[in-house]
């Protein structure tokens, strides 16, 4: 029964999705944190929704002759710096030094999310498109937090059946989300209970869910986002950020298992004697990133060919010794660097990594107005960027250790701090043609006034 509700609710949305592209694409964006094959367990029946549901919205936005109002010239060159990363995919991917197939699947899939990152762009263009891209991203995010938490609960250890890429995946991809919620719960101009019910609630099941899923990268990038957006959100709501980062640590370090806790503290263990297995691998897998990048420095191995790189440098006797539990862990084993910029690094050569940290880069670093109303209060959009480009850094730190670059939500999440610029601008030049128009008839009401008064003056006498 749950299966055939979902089928049809789902594919009625994709349906959809032709009349309104801005529903379509929305649910898209639900659909990549809240995965429906992931509620029924695998079941086929929805293996080609995401492709339905994204040609349906892609399709309306064509066929409905809406285009956006205006270039947005910060998104438009994020478009061509991450197309310029796919098109140098594509290229490591044809030259590719062990399997030309694999790579040019995932090229493939870098194709998709520039298209995905187009669509975002001219869809999301407005106030209104903007808060409800809010709403739908962190309310997915927040039923995502609530199924994880009942699945901890349940038994599951790590959440690595939630979502697609396992645990890490999963952590990396709501710690973008995080910071986002909280600046939208910090909203004065929204009552207290919405706040909370909308966002404050959903933030902390969230936050909850990244650390059951016991990935100390995502634990890293939470901290690092909470402390950039600090930084940056202005001092009348610092003291508000600080105490909901320390209420949010007193509720969830009473809430989370001792195991998840003692993980996490291997986070801060320097003596490699000390780490797991797990710990100890990835940075044997990161010194052999180096080795293989160095043989390969311009293109890489190619797009997905890490694996195979690492097993012709054991057997070619390239690669110094390592523990034993180390060795049987990543040789002839289907490993990653555990490393998105390694990983590049090795895959595409110092070209793709440059590319890629530009792209994260110039979200992270884009200047966001300080107000767009009053000169006291900084506007919600405004506020909605700053929490954009937190989970931003934080996604940047936590991808130290994980292979994230093929997370569509990264470049949505980007795209949508072009989306708050644009906006931003928009409204400014509204507001100033306003200003001209008031004054320009003002200007001209003067002199019929003048002309009033000396023709009542004249019939005075």
């Amino acid at each position: 029964m749950r299966t055939i509700a979902l089928f049809l609710g789902y594919y009625s949305g994709a349906a959809y999705a032709v009349v309104n592209p801005l529903f379509g694409t929305l649910l898209f964006m639900h659909m990549l944190l809240l995965r429906p094959e992931f509620l029924v367990w695998g079941n086929r029946a929805f293996g080609r929704l995401y492709l339905a549901v994204f040609l349906c919205a892609l399709l309306g936005f064509l066929s409905g002759g809406s285009r956006p109002s205006s270039t947005n010239r910060w998104s438009t060159r994020g478009l061509l710096i991450l197309g310029a990363f796919v098109v140098w995919s594509w290229f490591a991917s044809l030259v590719a030094e062990h399997s030309v197939d694999a790579s040019v699947s995932q090229a493939i899939d870098l194709s998709k999310i520039w298209l995905l990152c187009w669509l975002l762009s001219c869809v999301i263009i407005e106030r209104r498109a903007i808060t409800a891209y809010v709403t739908v991203v962190g309310g997915s995010a927040a039923l995502v937090g609530l199924w994880g938490i009942f699945q901890a609960r349940a038994g599951n250890p790590r959440l690595d059946e939630l979502g697609i890429g396992g645990s890490n995946f999963l952590a990396a991809e709501l710690v973008l989300v995080t910071p986002m919620c909280l600046v939208a719960a910090l909203e004065p101009r929204r009552a207290l209970s919405q706040r909370l019910v909308y966002f404050g609630i959903p933030a902390l099941l969230v936050v909850l869910c990244i650390f059951y899923t016991g990935s100390r990268g995502g634990f890293l990038g939470l901290a690092a986002s909470l402390v950039f957006l600090a930084m940056t959100v202005g001092r009348k709501r610092l003291a508000a950020v600080l105490g909901v980062a320390i209420v949010g640590a007193v509720l969830v370090s009473s809430l989370v298992p001792a195991r998840v806790s003692d993980r996490l503290r291997t986070t801060f263990v320097s003596d490699v004697d000390e780490l797991d297995t797990s710990a100890a691998a990835r940075t044997a897998l990161w010194q052999i990133a180096v080795r293989v990048w160095a043989k390969h420095p311009i293109a890489g191995v190619g797009l997905y060919n890490f694996s195979a790189a690492k097993d012709e440098l054991f057997r070619n006797g390239e690669i110094e010794e390592f523990k034993q539990d180390i060795e049987e862990h990543i040789i002839n084993q289907p490993r990653f660097p555990h490393s998105m910029y390694l990983g590049l690094l090795a895959e595409t050569g110092a070209v793709g990594v440059i590319l890629i940290a530009w792209v994260i880069g110039r979200a992270v670093l884009a200047r966001l107005p300080r107000s767009l109303g009053s000169r006291d209060e900084v506007d919600e959009l405004v506020l909605v960027g700053r929490g954009v480009q937190a989970g931003v850094m934080g996604f940047a730190v936590t991808a130290c250790f994980g292979d994230f670059q093929y997370i569509e939500l990264l470049y949505a999440q980007i795209m949508l701090i072009g989306a708050v610029r644009g906006a931003s601008t928009a409204e400014a030049a509204e507001r100033e043609r306003g200003a001209v128009e008031r004054s320009t008839q003002s200007d001209r009401s003067t002199p019929a006034r003048a002309d009033d008064r000396k023709l009542s003056h004249e019939d005075a006498h």
